[in-house]
């Protein structure tokens, strides 16, 4: 594809010189990918909007515009880009909250090197197929029906054949399938074939899930039941009930968590 031949691009957005220093030379050295960096929200949002990079790297507290607002700013402003939010003050509920308001994934400062240079890759491929998904829209009229797909090929009308008939039954779907082969977007064609289609689909990273919140984030909790649970509220499973849940990444979550997901999921029953 025409987009995977650019130059990768990718803004770092902290108020901490170290920190955007120390990245720039990991992400260059070891992505190949042509690094930006910006001290403050609105510098950011004034960068992205020119450059068009393919990732975000942003902090969430910083002077001014904080990492919520600067967030909301680049989904509005191009929904395709992918970003990952970093956090030095141990706030992981802060972390969850912008993973819901639109962020890919979140890590605690300090972090490994490794891990950084592995979620930029998978946020990088995530970008690169939603472009080109976006292209195939504009490009090809030959085929377009609900599900969402676009094109003419015998092994696409094959695999509409089988979302067709798996959409009517309320069966539970594993979808496999390497990084960047469309797995998401096959989970939103057996959506918006199915009956379900009015209601929510609902997206979960499940590597991004810290283990302190799995429960939480999940099964929802009541008020009072932990420190820091100011008010009640319904887990995941709660709130995509009478639409789809599409538990990505579920491979990278620990045993016992994929454990309890395993049970929910054979009783279709929250308890």
């Amino acid at each position: 594809m025409e987009q995977l031949e650019k130059e990768k691009k990718v803004l770092i957005v902290d108020d901490e010189r170290d920190m955007l220093l120390l990245l720039r030379k990991v992400l260059t050295k070891k992505c190949g990918c042509a690094v930006k960096m910006a001290e403050s929200g609105d510098e950011g949002v004034t960068i992205a909007e020119a450059w068009m990079p393919d990732v975000v790297l942003t902090d969430i507290k910083m002077p001014g515009m904080d990492g919520f607002g600067f967030l909301r700013r680049l989904v509005r402003f191009d929904p395709t880009l992918t970003t990952i939010i970093m956090t030095g003050y141990g706030t992981i509920e802060m972390a969850v909250q912008a993973l819901k308001e639109g962020a890919y994934d979140f890590f605690e400062k300090p972090f490994d090197n490794d891990q950084i240079v592995h979620a930029v890759t998978r946020a990088m491929e995530r970008t690169m197929l939603l472009r080109e998904n976006l292209q195939l829209q504009y490009r090809l009229t030959e085929y377009r029906d609900d599900s969402g797909f676009v094109g003419k090929s015998k092994k696409l009308h094959q695999v509409l054949d089988l979302l067709q008939r798996l959409a009517p039954s309320r069966a539970t779907v594993l979808i496999r399938g390497e990084s960047g082969t469309g797995k998401e977007l096959i989970a939103q064609g057996i959506h918006h074939m199915s009956k379900r289609k009015n209601n929510i689909f609902y997206s979960v990273n499940c590597s991004a899930i810290p283990e302190t919140l799995f429960e939480s984030e999940f099964f929802g909790h009541l008020k009072g039941s932990f420190t820091g649970a100011h008010d009640s509220r319904e887990g995941w499973f709660e709130i995509a009930n009478g639409g789809s849940l599409f538990l990505d990444e579920i491979g990278d979550m620990p045993l016992t968590q994929q454990s309890k997901l395993l049970r929910i999921i054979e009783e279709k029953k929250v308890s």
